[in-house]
């Protein structure tokens, strides 16, 4: 998982699938907001 924040200043983190649902037709991974523009915010959620 990453943790990233975008040009609007929400911070966003991406979680990537494992092969076996990638092969399934899941996406490589997803993009999800953390609703927060703090970045010690965005650290204790993304953990």
């Amino acid at each position: 998982m990453y943790l990233f924040r975008a040009t609007n200043h929400t911070y966003y983190t991406r979680i990537f699938y494992k092969k076996p649902l990638i092969y399934m037709g899941f996406p490589f991974g997803v993009k999800i907001s953390l609703l927060t523009k703090s970045k010690t915010v965005s650290k204790n959620i993304h953990e």
